[in-house]
């Protein structure tokens, strides 16, 4: 829900950010209606309580709920917590105890997670807050003048209940401030407006590190497990191929394979060659939470750092390895490590993205993040496979796993909800997708087709394409 922050429509579509009829900005509308019972009376240095209904209306839980009301006449802050399901209602107290009589200033605060997003409210008003000694002719008179209190956005004045309060003056059941707050009156409801807090609602994200998705972005495109992304950039860096897979297959068929395997160019030497490697899963990557895990399928044999495969066998850890596929192409694999704290905040930072699925936790627990794949004997440099099962860097930063010359900026690609991510963590000159800015903490979904620019630095996603296929 979102609406204006000038005439207050509500827009009609949910990825818009300015008003179809006045143009401007539009803000977050509160998922909770919080309402005030202002048939309760406050009398100064006498401890009450604020009674509030707050309902859901988002079709989402509502948690991490808190509501606070503070005033410089007011001993401490009055705070609750709540969590809600959606279409559920509640009724919070919140306990307060003004220190002097009038009119004073109070500002209530609103604050929740919402769809793995943080919102804040606020909004200040005013309380009628009667003396102790608060003569029964100034309690008449505050019934019987004519006050409109919705205009004032005042509350405890209790005008929704003049009619009594004037009966029981009159019968002399109301003698003093103290008899009024003794009243049981009938409930009166009433809406409590919480704009949009921008500020507040940016240091709660900022506390809570959660990445946010560039919402003119959140449709593009259909979710794909392989891209190619290409620079053009002089010297032109090597495509890159990206797989977010649990199993990874090389060989010779492009039909049985994900990666395919060939000396190239294409010739009668490079050919006869090329026939060294299986054509159906000569090598099989897999994702398993004990490692990355190596199967050979060939008849020809493949050789982790120079010795032969006999058996499933776990990538190591400590370095680049190097990996000979048949005798016909050697490939140095380099994976990068990264062990989540154990509160797991990495997890929670891209929960507004998706869930962590099996690969992911399986990467996870092994201690991985990527595997680079890169040609070491024929057409190095060309192309680079890289196998995505958790995120990879990109950019300045040298323990990136793709590190751009003259970059300026770090960023990542991350694998998460069955498609690929890019999130910004330091934009340098400036990185967009399809013209529109990622700023930093932010994230946008990648496509085929989608056009980059990273600090400065053109860039294509594609479908997925091997060169010399």
């Amino acid at each position: 829900m979102r609406q204006c922050t000038n005439c207050g429509t509500e827009a009609e579509n949910a990825q818009a950010v300015a008003c179809s009829k006045c143009g401007a900005k539009l803000v977050p509308a509160a998922h909770v209606l919080v309402e005030l019972n202002d048939s309760h009376f406050y009398m100064e240095q006498f401890a009450g309580a604020l009674e509030l209904r707050i309902t859901n209306l988002a079709p989402a839980r509502i948690t991490n709920g808190l509501l606070k009301v503070t005033g410089k006449h007011l001993d401490g802050p009055g705070q609750c917590e709540f969590s809600l399901q959606p279409g559920e209602t509640k009724v919070l107290c919140l306990n307060v105890d003004f220190t002097k009589p009038g009119e004073p200033p109070v500002k209530f605060e609103m604050q929740y997670e919402c769809d793995c997003d943080f919102y804040a409210f606020s909004q200040s008003t005013f309380f009628k807050v009667f003396a102790k000694a608060e003569p029964i002719r100034k309690i008449e008179a505050h019934f019987t003048q004519n006050i409109n209190v919705a205009e004032g956005g005042k509350f405890g004045f209790g005008l929704d209940n003049r009619t009594d309060i004037l009966r029981g003056i009159r019968d002399e059941k109301i003698k003093d401030a103290n008899d009024l707050i003794a009243q049981q009156l009938p409930p009166h409801w009433a809406e409590l407006a919480l704009p949009f807090d921008e500020p507040l609602t940016e240091s709660l994200r900022r506390q809570h590190d959660r990445v946010r998705v560039v919402r003119e972005l959140a449709g593009v495109g259909e979710p794909v497990s392989r891209m190619c992304v290409t620079f053009d950039q002089q010297p032109a860096p090597a495509r890159l191929l990206l797989l977010g897979l649990p199993r990874v297959r090389m060989g010779r068929l492009r039909s049985s394979n994900d990666v395919v395997l060939r000396v190239l160019p294409r010739g009668k030497a490079n050919d006869e060659m090329t026939f060294w490697i299986s054509k159906n899963a000569h090598l099989t990557i897999r994702m398993e939470s004990r490692g990355v895990m190596l199967h050979d399928k060939s008849t020809n044999g493949t050789w982790l750092n120079g010795k032969l495969i006999s058996k499933p066998t776990a990538l190591p850890f400590d370095g680049p390895s190097v990996v000979n596929v048949g005798k016909a192409l050697t490939l140095r694999f380099t994976p990068y490590l990264h062990f989540d704290d154990p509160a797991g905040r990495r997890v929670e930072r891209y929960c507004s993205i998706g869930e962590p699925d099996d690969l992911w936790q399986a990467a996870k627990s092994a201690g991985v993040r990527s595997v680079v794949i890169e040609r070491l004997s024929n057409m190095p440099g060309s192309e680079i496979y890289v196998l995505v099962f958790r995120w990879i860097l990109i950019g300045q930063n040298p323990q990136a796993e793709i590190v751009l010359p003259e970059a300026d900026f770090d960023a990542r690609i991350i694998r998460l909800a069955g498609r690929f991510w890019l999130e910004t963590i330091k934009p340098g000159r400036g990185i967009e997708a399809n013209g529109i800015p990622v700023p930093s903490g932010w994230a946008c979904p990648l496509a085929p087709e989608t056009k980059l620019t990273l600090g400065g630095v053109p860039a294509q996603c594609l479908p997925f394409a091997q060169c010399g296929l």
